[in-house]
């Protein structure tokens, strides 16, 4: 065996090892949490629920038996609905469907929700280290990989049931087949793969677009330097064709949406010194690619706004990701492609957050295209120099970084559902009543608490409400005439008397992220509480 088959070898087994461990990271407490609201919103789409539309089975200020379950198949639409579920939405429908598919294959359970997204990392790392192979050295794709396995981010986004593992798997196949053009030559095979990844792309999310014509510039400046114009025709045609078939098929969904940006909850960002906080987050993105796990909701009792930001500052140093590939650029032409990834990944969150004054770029997974990029620029961008030590310095010390930032893997922002459905479980008979009620910040929350009990809780031992208003007269006749009412309580202020007027109330549990577990005395009601109270215990 000669030195490059041995050398071939060992990568292969180093290789295997980052990727098996890149599993069990991913694997290791995929269902220890609930699952959230934009899982639910996943859920709901695959399972062919338009997020507005009208449902008569919905329990808003209706005592409804038995309650359906919204964020499962239960009751779900013909099969090939999800494509047309998102409608009111802002998001493309291919993953939804894709889910759809699996979930019949599967189950809807969280766990096999959540495993597709671990394939698609998985398999966004098998391409990753193809990729970062051909436009480099072994040892340089293998501190790449490294990077992504041990990616807090990474490992985060690929446990949980949304189309971003998916589109960062896609965006690799692109590369793929583009460097596999550039370096090896092209074939129907590539065509092909370049073709269906340019595709599937904007029909997974919207931003990719913007990393795709990166890629298309890129591939077509190699070829054109190596006057390759039979690969450049046929990059154009995979290009062309991939467009036209993408406005052919997503056209008309992307039309019917043109209106709903306006209607998403956006982070705004108005108040004096945004421009140094965006200039903050932008510094600090390289880190929070590596280790963001407070990437906040305004469904949680999380604080918000940008911690991490704050706590990576002192790690600035590593905008050596931004700067040094634009020093050695004119002789490391295998960094181009990274340098116009990593822009394009970032660029448009930017631009949306200084032209409409939003805080997007809190949100790290609105810039996670730009990942790969920059795990494969701290690889790379120092791997030309002589001396081993400074070539491979600053991966080894962004590993340290990744391994010592893996305990906050734990560190939950997500509402605890399943505590507080095991307790209702317990406590509620079917004489009782369970009503999802809450002062703020409105039905569409109550509504997502409605989704998250029914989905562990179905089928409910007894009638649900979501009450989004005080009552009228029947309604109320009907609560007081249950033995128990239970109040998920999902509001701050602890007076559920702003919307059950004169109840008098004893909190039951409280759960993270989530509110309050009360039992509920109404005036002339039929439960016996003469221990009831208006005081609020300490906090579990």
């Amino acid at each position: 065996m000669n030195v490059d088959t041995r050398n071939k070898v060992f990568s292969a087994v180093i290789f295997c090892i980052i990727l098996l461990l890149a599993a069990l990271l991913r694997l290791d407490g995929l269902t220890s949490e609930s699952a959230w609201v934009d899982e639910f919103i996943a859920i709901n789409h695959a399972a062919g629920h338009p997020l507005n539309a009208p449902q008569p089975d919905r329990p808003d200020d209706v005592l409804l038996f038995p309650a359906p379950s919204p964020a499962s198949l239960i009751g779900a639409s013909p099969w090939n609905a999800a494509w047309s579920s998102v409608r009111d939405d802002i998001h493309p429908p291919l993953y939804f469907q894709v889910l759809r598919l699996w979930l019949n294959s599967f189950g809807d359970s969280d766990s096999a929700a959540r495993m597709l997204s671990v394939v698609c990392s998985l398999v966004a790392i098998v391409l990753f280290y193809d990729v970062c192979r051909l436009l480099h050295r072994r040892p340089t794709a293998l501190w790449a990989c490294a990077l992504m396995a041990l990616s807090l981010t990474q490992i985060r986004y690929a446990q949980e049931a949304r189309n971003y593992a998916m589109i960062t798997a896609l965006s690799l196949l692109a590369c793929s087949a583009a460097v596999r053009i550039e370096r090896l030559g092209g074939n129907l095979r590539r065509y092909l793969a370049l073709f269906v990844a340019a595709l599937t792309l904007p029909l997974t999310h919207y931003l990719s677009i913007v990393p795709l014509l990166a890629l298309s510039i890129y591939v077509l400046i190699r070829l054109q330097r190596q006057h390759n114009r039979p690969a450049m025709r046929g990059v154009i045609i995979a290009f062309v064709a991939a467009g036209a078939l993408f406005l052919l098929i997503g056209g008309p969904v992307l039309w019917h949406q043109r209106q709903n940006a306006e209607q998403v909850n956006l982070r705004f960002d108005r108040e004096p010194g945004r421009l140094q906080r965006t200039l903050e987050r932008v510094s600090t993105i390289p880190a929070r690619y590596i280790g963001d796990t407070l990437d906040s909701n305004p469904l949680t009792t999380a604080r918000i706004t940008g911690q991490f930001a704050r706590a990576t500052w002192p790690l600035a140093p590593m905008i050596i990701v931004y700067v040094v590939p634009l020093m050695v650029l004119r002789r490391r032409p295998d960094l181009l492609l990274w340098v116009l990834l990593l822009l394009a990944g970032i660029a448009p969150v930017i631009a949306s957050d200084l032209m409409r004054e939003t805080g997007n770029l809190q949100l790290i997974r609105y810039a996670l295209l730009g990942a790969p990029a920059a795990f494969a620029l701290t690889a790379a961008s120092l791997s030309h120099l002589r001396n081993p030590i400074l070539a491979h310095a600053f991966p080894v010390l962004m590993l340290i970084f990744a391994a010592c930032v893996l305990p906050m893997k734990f560190q939950s922002i997500k509402p605890d559902y399943r505590d507080l459905v095991a307790q209702l479980r317990v406590a509620a008979s079917p004489d009782d009543a369970i009503v999802i009620a809450g002062s703020d910040p409105g039905p569409w929350y109550l509504m997502t608490m409605y989704q998250g009990v029914m989905r562990y809780l179905y089928p409910a031992p007894c009638p649900v409400a979501v009450i989004t208003h005080v009552p009228d007269e029947p309604l109320l006749a009907q609560l007081r005439a249950r033995r128990r009412l239970w109040v998920v309580w999902g509001s701050q202020t602890l007076d559920p008397s702003s919307v059950l007027p004169g109840a008098r109330h004893q909190i039951v549990g409280e759960y993270r992220n989530l509110g309050f577990l009360m039992r509920i005395e109404l005036p002339g009601g039929s439960a016996t509480t003469a221990q009831l109270s208006t005081s609020r215990p300490s906090s579990q």
